[in-house]
């Protein structure tokens, strides 16, 4: 699955990416990554004429939490809905990984 994420270091939890994004192919099964670093006109090429499923999370998780959902859902829109989708793409956002983090001010929460 291609991964999308707004946090520092790709999987930090409480603290939001200075430079916008990182994006990366990931073998949710078990979490190789497939493609380091992809830039924006190679992500362009790969959803050309797709038909994407964006799945956003981040809500009071671990990057390992996140991707448990991702690979819960990529395995039953495959099973389920393999006609539907051509491609299933992950967005990861600092949403925090202790209880209400993602509300705080944040000052507060470590977040920049």
């Amino acid at each position: 699955m291609i991964i999308i994420s707004a946090r520092e270091n790709f999987n930090n939890p409480d603290r939001l990416l200075e430079s916008g994004h990182i994006t990366r192919e990931i073998n949710l099964q078990n979490d190789d990554v497939i493609d380091r670093d992809i830039d924006m006109p190679e992500l362009q090429e790969k959803i050309r004429n797709k038909k994407i499923l964006l799945l956003v999370h981040g809500y009071n998780n671990e990057q390992e939490e996140v991707f448990d959902a991702y690979e819960t859902i990529e395995k039953k829109v495959n099973k389920n809905l393999e006609d539907v989708y051509d491609l299933i793409i992950g967005y990861s956002w600092p949403g925090g990984d202790d209880a209400l983090d993602w509300w705080r001010p944040i000052s507060d929460s470590g977040m920049s």
